[in-house]
């Protein structure tokens, strides 16, 4: 159940993230409520078949916790044990007490005792022979004390059981051996010399070996009960057979044969069912542990993961606003119940719902210095690269480069594709930003030179790194409220990525800014690049430029010209950039002599080496991190045990520590929340929240209650005269109330063992039958109710308490000659007045005392009855004092069993607070979990994260090929027209937070888009995609793509999607792309909303491509969701190459409109970069932005007409 209920509260918190900022709270409220009551309903959320008895054993036997439960029985049977010998000490000093004063005080009236002359031949009855009468007792009780005494200073400390825990059995028996022979030799002595059949405290035997005793195991127990009564039972059999009196001995003998069997029998039943208690609070205790450990290792997990994904002030800052925007759900949601129940309404128009993820996330920062990085010949790369090797390749190219970003003190920003741009003074301003940004340059560079060396002669593509940097300020955070991705903005930036464009691959490409930070006295080889001449917007905004190049020693080339310095030199140049223990880039110079170049003749023969290398460098780093997380994993699962075996050793069992609270090591100790006298929370919620837990054992108390009133109807049917109606009415009265409540308790258990059996359902569905639904809805209301649970209690106690004692009132001292059996009875009664576990001790205590109150009124009504026959100790039985014995007995019994409960109790109480503390933790720690599975969720795909997450995963990458996407840019051409940095827009804030308010109401979009996937947000354009179906799979193999059902290739993608695997194929593209042209309109119609509340006059360009595409996460530490392919450089190519308000499509995806019946326009013959000439088209729209369809959606143009007819499957 608690399982369940935390994955809704995070599947609700999902559904926040997502709507987070629609003004309806009511569904939001819905989901956040879980969080108030998941963890309350804990407590009232039952299920029978977690308590069943071979269920827990087998749990404890498939976790190996049996070692750690039975270090926490120990001590729970040690703190039995220890208050045993307590009780036990001082009551055996209290009855050696009482004895001496009955001696004495009658001794001195000088009283002649009727039958004493004839009973004992040469003693006449003096206060001698009557203080020589009870010395037995006395010496047999004084033994006992002192040996309990004894006892309780060896093993007050626990230590001597924990080093020996064999010694728990034998101490056992040495009690049980004193107790035995001392009880029953003063029998045998005082029948032998006095004929006196004295009546031994076996019940009393019973009840310590089953409630008291540190008996490892039920069997042994059940061995120890049965050789003490089958003692005793022989004993009285003797005793009864040799007696002169007229007796009939069978029944006598069957009757207490029955009177030890119905306590040994309920001892078990009651020993089981604690045992049952203490197993589910052991899971209940470990689960809890586990679970918050568990939810602990998560978030810190998450923790590391969110912060390699966006810094920590920004992480925090979303963190707790999203607490806070949690907070006011739930508070809203308390607000419109109470609104609803003060008004019986449910609406709540009255109530105000603030939008959570109000604030801007978004910062300032001065004198950093921005390093864009370009893959050159990367698109080539895609084309000829299998979807799992390539994803591979960035993984090993990003991976390198965070940590080569690491080392220079940098923070990777995001990735564009095959872009890759990072900010030094970030985090922690430093005065080095800028040599850090060309060191990591540089370093970059030699990491794609040995990366691309492997491609070379493979793929026949020459890989470089194009480089631009640049210093100034930017503002960095998040915009829109889904799919988060921390970036940066500022004219500044927009400067070091026409930097990056502009440059030079091999070299780092640095701005007159830039080079100021670097100094005069440069460690580089500088040279002017006149990048304004290659670049609009550099000279537009007069920027020089620079490109350096590392420092040379010109050994034996003094005159050579900086100009021959090429990317072919750089592994010359640079030695171990990437040493992971290198914490400053070194250089070494080399000469470009003769020997140089016949090093680099000998690189060709090393290519393969360096691939191994960087393959095998590539690998551990994934195996670094995954496998710290599976050793991480594992230490958490340990660190439970080890937790839990911690919490029983620190949990105050001791007397001193539950009386004395300044005694406790604890500071929020039981002790300090319960009072020591009623045994009740000091803080009444608490007390009520303990009161009404469930009780799934409640209908086990009502079966133990049928035996018993069985057995004492057994007991008194063979002692009493037939004749007595009383006995028969009442038995029968009993009997027809029980058997009539039993399938009120019992059917929803007995309904989940047929329906499962074997613990495989989930939910175990409601009978269809009417009768057997009622009953089985009524089990389960009753064990879930207290108030119900405290009636049937009370009912039964009282019925059986009076179905034990009120036949005596029928009896006369001729009719019942064996009283005794009616204080078995009794002794039954009482018994099961405190086999109910789960009711409030003093409420027992109160009903047994009633019960004992009741007794002892008809013990004195009746005192003709009860003084016929020898008692409890001869000493009363001289001095007529026979009832007595009836009350010493019975009293023994209830405050034995009083003790017993009092110390359940206080365990179960003890329990509730453990539990109740674990939970606060493990609410804390989920609701930090959930928080941080919102963020994770909000910047990587559902599936994906978890894979991420998962402790289990091997480290390797996701990839997955998919022919059927489409893919969309829109982006806002004016909005750099817009955007100025003065101080009265805050220096570009306020721009920021318009361009947030657009992204955010393109996001809100989305939730009536559910199939199209944000893929990111570069400046002012938006990507998405649609047809992405993220499973949990993690990775396909290269010649398997999602879509493709009817043949195993990989089709071309050089026709920019024209080529696909099957006619069904078109229809999943349609679709695609039908659903993006519609998001897009949807687009449009936002922004001309926002245009018209912000007085602006923004405009969307959209540009829409279909066709096959590379979806993968690149990234081994810092994990980015990407996509890859030509569609995705054409869906850019014709957003740039477009027109504002207008979406422009290539002529296959007017095609694939028209078929779907949107209509287009041809465009005509449009340039694009990088493709030459093409065909392209804008889809029609009304001045309203709505979509305009065709009348005849079956004409479309002849290009479509060819593709139905063409496959191309041709293999890579």
């Amino acid at each position: 159940m608690e399982r369940l209920s935390v994955d809704n509260l995070s599947l609700g918190m999902g559904i926040l993230a997502r709507k987070s900022l629609t003004t309806s709270g009511s569904r939001k409220a819905s989901q956040i409520s879980l969080l108030n009551d998941s963890f309350a309903e804990h407590y009232h959320q039952i299920d029978d078949r977690n308590w069943s008895w071979t269920h827990l054993r087998e749990s404890f036997r498939r976790d190996k916790l049996g070692a750690l439960y039975d270090h926490y029985q120990r001590r729970l049977q040690n703190s039995y044990f220890n208050v045993f010998l307590l009780v036990q000490a001082v009551l055996s000093l209290a009855y050696f007490g009482f004895l001496i004063y009955v001696s004495l005080v009658y001794a001195t009236r000088d009283i002649e005792f009727e039958g004493c002359n004839s009973t004992i031949t040469s003693i006449s009855c003096t206060a001698k022979d009557n203080l020589e009468l009870a010395v037995p007792e006395m010496v047999v009780h004084v033994i006992i004390s002192v040996l309990c005494i004894a006892i309780f200073m060896a093993v007050f400390n626990e230590t001597l059981f924990r080093s020996n825990p064999h010694l728990q059995i034998v101490i056992s028996i040495i009690i049980c051996l004193v107790m035995l022979v001392g009880d029953l030799g003063l029998s045998v002595y005082y029948f032998q010399n006095y004929r006196l059949i004295r009546t031994t405290f076996a019940f009393q035997t019973i009840i310590i070996i089953y409630f008291f005793l540190p008996v490892p195991q039920k069997r042994q127990a059940i061995l120890l009960g049965a050789v003490s009564s089958t003692a005793h039972l022989i004993i009285s059999a003797v005793f009864y057979t040799s007696d002169d009196r007229d007796h009939e001995v069978f029944p006598l003998v069957f009757a207490e044969a029955i009177y030890y069997f119905c306590g040994n029998a309920v001892g078990v039943y009651s020993r089981l069912l604690s045992e049952i208690a203490i197993r589910r609070a052991f899971m209940d205790r470990r689960g809890y542990i586990k679970s918050t450990i568990k939810k602990t290792y998560e978030k810190d997990q998450e923790d590391q993961l969110l912060l390699s994904i966006l810094p920590e002030h920004i992480s925090s800052k979303v963190q707790q606003e999203l607490r806070n925007a949690i907070q006011q759900i739930a508070e809203s949601q308390s607000q419109s119940s109470h609104h609803r129940n003060s008004t019986g309404s449910s609406h709540n128009q009255h109530i105000h719902h603030k939008k959570p993820f109000s604030d801007l996330f978004v910062e300032r920062h001065d004198n950093v210095t921005i390093i864009f990085s370009d893959i050159v010949n990367f698109t080539p790369l895609t084309v000829k690269m299998p979807a799992d090797e390539l994803v591979e390749t960035l993984n090993e190219l990003f991976g390198r480069f965070d940590e080569a970003a690491t080392r220079n003190g940098c923070v990777r920003i995001k990735l564009l594709g095959d872009c890759y741009y990072c900010v030094s003074g970030l985090n922690e301003p430093t005065p080095d930003h800028a040599k850090n940004c060309v060191n990591l340059g540089f370093e970059m560079i030699e990491i794609i030179h040995q990366v691309g060396m492997q491609y070379r002669n493979k793929l026949k593509v020459d890989l470089a790194m194009r480089i631009g940097v640049h210093s100034g300020n930017i503002m960095s955070g998040l915009l829109g409220i889904y799919k988060w991705q921390f970036d940066i903005w500022s004219r500044d930036v927009t400067i070091a990525q026409h930097m990056e464009q502009s440059g030079k691959p091999g070299r780092v490409h640095i701005t007159k800014q830039t080079k100021a930070f670097l100094g005069d006295d440069l460690p580089y080889i500088c040279k002017p690049a006149y990048g304004k001449m290659r670049d609009k917007y550099l000279s537009d905004n007069d920027i020089e430029t620079y490109l350096i190049s590392p420092p040379r020693k010109l050994e034996n080339n003094s005159d050579a010209d900086p100009d021959d310095f090429e990317e072919d030199e750089v592994e010359n140049v640079v030695e171990e950039l990437t040493s992971p223990n290198s914490t400053k880039t070194k250089f070494k110079v080399k000469g470009l002599g003769p020997s140089a170049r016949r090093g680099s003749q000998a690189l060709g023969k090393s290519v393969d080496l360096i691939r191994r290398k960087s393959i095998r460098a590539n690998q551990d780093r994934r195996n670094n991190l995954s496998g710290n997380d599976v050793m991480r994993y594992l230490t958490m699962l340990d660190k439970v045990n080890q937790q839990m075996e911690k919490a029983i050793d620190e949990m105050p069992l001791r007397k001193s520590e539950q009386w004395c609270p300044g005694e406790s090591r604890h500071k929020n100790s039981i002790t300090n929340q319960v009072n020591p006298y009623t045994m009740s929370f000091n803080e009444m919620d608490s007390e009520i929240h303990f009161q009404s837990q469930p009780d799934p054992l409640f209908k086990f108390y009502i079966a133990c209650s049928l035996f018993v009133l069985l057995c004492i109807g057994i007991v008194q049917s063979v002692t009493v005269p037939p004749e007595h109606l009383s006995l028969w009415l009442s038995f029968g009265g009993g009997l027809s109330c029980l058997m009539i409540l039993i399938p009120f308790v019992w059917v929803g258990y007995i309904w989940s063992r047929i329906k499962d059996p074997h613990r495989e359902l989930d939910y175990v569905p409601e009978p269809e039958n009417k009768l057997i639904r009622f009953f089985f809805n009524t089990s389960t209301r009753v064990s879930s109710s207290w108030i119900w649970r405290t009636i049937l209690y009370l009912s039964i106690s009282l019925l059986i308490s009076a179905f034990a004692i009120i036949d005596v009132l029928e009896c006369t001292a001729e009719k019942c000659e064996s009283p005794w059996y009616f204080t078995f009875s009794c002794s039954l009664a009482v018994l099961i007045i405190f086999a109910f576990f789960r009711i409030h001790y003093f409420l027992k205590l109160l009903v047994s005392v009633l019960s004992m109150t009741g007794y002892f009124t008809i013990f004195s009504i009746r005192h003709e009855v009860f003084a016929q026959n020898n008692g409890v100790s001869p000493a009363l039985f001289a001095v007529d004092l026979e009832m007595y014995s009836h009350i010493i007995y019975l009293i023994w019994i209830l405050l034995l069993l009083h003790v017993m409960d009092r110390q359940m109790e206080y365990i179960n109480r003890l329990d509730f607070v453990w539990k109740r503390k674990l939970t606060e933790e493990h609410k804390e720690a989920s609701m930090t979990h959930a928080v941080n599975t919102i963020l994770i969720h909000n910047i990587l795909p559902t599936q994906i994260a978890k894979i991420y997450l998962d402790p289990n995963r091997a480290g390797e990458g996701y990839s997955r090929t998919y022919n059927n996407v489409s893919i969309m840019f829109a982006s806002i051409p004016d909005f750099m027209d817009f955007y100025s940095e003065n101080d009265l827009n805050k220096h570009g804030l306020v721009c920021l937070n318009v361009l947030n308010q657009i992204i955010t109401e393109f996001d809100q979009a989305l939730f009536n888009h559910v199939d199209v996937e944000k893929i990111k947000v570069i400046g002012s354009c938006y990507m998405c995609a649609c047809g992405l179906e993220v499973h949990d799979t993690g990775r396909l193999s290269t010649t398997s793509f999602v879509g493709g059902d009817d043949e195993e290739c990989v089709p071309t993608w050089r026709d920019y999607g024209r080529h696909t695997n099957g006619i069904e194929n078109i229809e999943k593209r349609k679709k695609t792309l039908y659903t993006l042209v519609n998001f897009a309109s949807d687009m449009m119609v936002k922004l001309q909303m926002i245009n018209r509340e912000a007085f602006q006059d923004f405009q969307l360009r959209v540009g829409v491509a279909t066709g096959l595409v590379v979806a993968g996460v690149v990234g081994v530490q810092k994990p980015l969701f990407d996509i890859w392919s030509d569609t995705c450089n054409l869906a850019s190519r014709l957003d740039s190459h477009g027109q504002t308000g207008k979406v422009h499509v290539t002529e296959y995806g007017a095609d694939l409109l028209a078929q779907s019946g949107i209509k287009c326009e041809f465009r005509g013959v449009t340039n694009i970069k990088g493709k030459g000439n093409m065909r392209t088209y804008f889809v029609c729209m009304d001045e309203h932005y709505k979509i305009q369809y065709i009348d005849n959606p079956d004409v479309t143009t002849s290009a479509a007409l060819d593709y139905r007819n063409k496959v191309d499957c041709t293999h890579l």
